[in-house]
């Protein structure tokens, strides 16, 4: 019994981290692609768009800040559906973690075997740990990644798109949060 719930245990984080990564990545192929139309404006900011290339301007503009939309709602249904999952593995984790401590510390005495065993039980369980919620944080970062090159647009090519999806990345928190609890709540 004891094997299969460290298996489980395992795999429960594997499954958090594997997700996160995933997620991330979506994100970092949206930041890719903002920078390279963020550079075509950049070389093309001489030119006048009138008319017909303002409005396709425009239209790209509103795809790319309508993808992020849709990415920070695909973000919060996995926050939604995994956030009890997430919060039994932090538990779990800090559980464990603790327990490893409140045991160990005092039987350290042994044979190197057992020292090593319980020093190399506890860095696991502390990286293992540490890899759930980095991986989980990483969906943030990434989801404002894209700011410092909208900040750079040229002032030829803002638009009312590119403003909206500045105030939405400032505005918008996106995070795989585990059912809510490290959501800031007013203290009142």
């Amino acid at each position: 019994m004891s094997k299969v719930a460290t298996i489980l245990w395992n795999f429960q984080d594997l499954i958090i981290i594997l997700i996160s990564m995933g997620l991330k990545s979506r994100y970092h192929r949206l930041n890719i692609f903002v920078k390279h139309v963020i550079r075509r404006e950049q070389r093309n900011k001489e030119v006048e768009k009138l008319g017909t290339d303002a409005y396709i301007q425009t239209q790209v503009w509103r795809k790319v800040r309508e993808a992020y939309v849709r990415q920070a709602a695909l973000v919060r249904k996995v926050d939604r559906k995994l956030g009890a999952l997430i919060l039994l593995s932090n538990v779990n984790n800090l559980y464990f973690i603790c327990l490893q401590l409140f045991l160990g510390i005092g039987k350290i005495s042994g044979t190197f075997i057992n020292k090593a065993y319980y020093f190399l039980s506890l860095g696991w369980l502390l990286f293992r740990a540490c890899s759930v919620v980095l991986a989980a944080s990483d969906i943030h970062d990434h989801s404002t990644l894209a700011l410092p090159c909208l900040y750079e647009c040229p002032g030829s090519s803002y638009n009312v798109e590119i403003k909206r999806l500045i105030n939405q990345l400032c505005n918008d928190d996106v995070a795989l949060t585990g059912m809510d609890e490290a959501e800031e709540k007013p203290w009142y």
